[in-house]
Order: C-alpha cells, then sequence, then structure tokens
C-alpha cells in the first residue's frame, strides 16, 4: 500500500476517446459541480483547451462551488502569469503552486529544483474522478509544437476510488500550504454495483524509489489473460523487466524487439 490505501471494489471507469473529448467531458462535469472541483496538473496552458477548463472553474466559482487549482511551479509558469488565470482567481477559485520556481537559483544551490508534481487529478463533488495522463492543453502542444500531437489516456471514475483521488489531492493542496480539507475527506463515495476493485497510488520523493515497478510487478504476477502498458518513460527495474518479459511471453514495445528495450 504506497500511500496506505486498500484496493475497493465497486468502483466503474470510462475511457475517453481523446484529449478533446476529455477535455469537453472535465468541463461538462465541472458545469453540473454543485460542491466542490479539484484540479492537480503538471503543465496547463493558456490555449483553447486551457481555457475551457479556466472559463469552466471561474462559472462554478461564482456559483458558489468551492473550486481549488494546483498546477506545478515549473511546468505551469507561462500559465500563472495570464490574464485568464488572473481572471479565474478574481471569479473565486483557490489557487496553489506545487514546488514554485521562486528564487530558482537559491533552490538549485539549497534544493533539488527538479523535484515537481506531475499528477494529474480532477475532482467533482467527491463523486466523479478524471485520472490519467491529460495536462490542460490542447493535444497541439502550441508551445512546442514538434512534440504535438499529444496522445493522452484518460479515465472518467466513480464509486469510492474516488475518495482516494481525493485524498491524494488533498494530502498535496495542504502539503503546499492550502486550506484544511479533512471534512470533504470524512465519507468516502459509495459503490457501484457490479463494479470493480481499483486502487489509487501515487509515487514521489518521500516513498520508496521502486513503489511504481513493485506495484506493476505484483499487477503482472497476478495476470492470467492479457496486459496492456501504456507509458512514455519505460525505464524498468531488472526484476520488472523480468516480470514483462516472463518465461517465453510474447510481447511487443513500439514494434521493437524487446531484447533490445
Amino acid at each position: 500500500m504506497v500511500n496506505g490505501f486498500a484496493p475497493v471494489p465497486g468502483n466503474t471507469a470510462r475511457l475517453l476517446g481523446d484529449s478533446d473529448a476529455a477535455i469537453d467531458a472535465m468541463v461538462a462535469d465541472i458545469d453540473a459541480a454543485r460542491s466542490s472541483v479539484h484540479v492537480l496538473v503538471y503543465i496547463w496552458l493558456d490555449d483553447a483547451n486551457g481555457g475551457k477548463l479556466m472559463a469552466a472553474l471561474a462559472r462554478a466559482a461564482q456559483r458558489g462551488v468551492v473550486c481549488r487549482v494546483m498546477v506545478d511551479g515549473l511546468g505551469s509558469r507561462r500559465l500563472l502569469r495570464c490574464e485568464r488565470f488572473r481572471a479565474m482567481q478574481a471569479a473565486g477559485v483557490k489557487t496553489g503552486v506545487a514546488f514554485s520556481t521562486r528564487w530558482a537559483a537559491a533552490r538549485l544551490l539549497l534544493g533539488r529544483i527538479d523535484i515537481r508534481n506531475h499528477r494529474k487529478l480532477f475532482v467533482i463533488d467527491g463523486q466523479i474522478a478524471y485520472v490519467g495522463s491529460q495536462n490542460c492543453a490542447d493535444p497541439a502542444f502550441a508551445i512546442k509544437a514538434a512534440y504535438g500531437p499529444w496522445v493522452d489516456i484518460m479515465l472518467r471514475f466513480e464509486g469510492p476510488v474516488v475518495w482516494q483521488t481525493q485524498a491524494l489531492f488533498a494530502a498535496d493542496w495542504m502539503g503546499q500550504g492550502g486550506d484544511d480539507m479533512a471534512a470533504l475527506l470524512a465519507a468516502p463515495a459509495p459503490p457501484v454495483a457490479g463494479g470493480f476493485p481499483a486502487l489509487v497510488f501515487g509515487s514521489g520523493p518521500d516513498l520508496s524509489v521502486n513503489a511504481v515497478p513493485d506495484v506493476v510487478g505484483l499487477l503482472l504476477a497476478a495476470a492470467q489473460d492479457e496486459v496492456v502498458i501504456s507509458t512514455p518513460y519505460f525505464v524498468p527495474t531488472q526484476a520488472l523487466a523480468g516480470a514483462v518479459a516472463g518465461d517465453g511471453a510474447a510481447w511487443r514495445q513500439g514494434g521493437a524487439d524487446p531484447a533490445c528495450a
């Protein structure tokens, strides 16, 4: 249990079709929010999709929904200076910065400026959570068009695993000086009939460096029929590489020979 969480039954998930569809679904859920909206992302750009989310959060805050937004100080440094971000704050959205890059030169000397918050978490009313690789940006990623289009995976969850997502956001929010969210963690989301078990875990510099490969290794050991892994960063430990390959298992990594991965 990386974060002290255990697998919980009764969850459902829906895979969004693409990055634009994910943003549109988030906007629809934010527009329907009644109590709270929480967003934590690494990169938030002042582009079409980024603007849609800022506008939706501003609308929610203006009708009395408590909105908390946290961005990484490096990944979203341009956003912190943009007019639409300031307008969102003026509308009543609470904002925070994870690992601020103020006094960056001093931090290079005294700390670790490379430690960032890469999470992408969206929680609405404590009942809906979006988790995946989606930042708040257009797929074209205009500031570095050579790397576009981005292809992201985003899942929309309902069920008790939403509480774990909320708790992970709360730990980051309060750990970076945000207001107390403990009351929102008093009651988990109810299980959904016919749902499946799920678990949220968030790695970090204060946890084991093998937290992610260890969890993935356990999942591979329990697999019976098929394993699908999608990741832009595949740097496995020796144990995880062996678990993926198995004994004579056939697998592909972007069409490459596994022995050369």
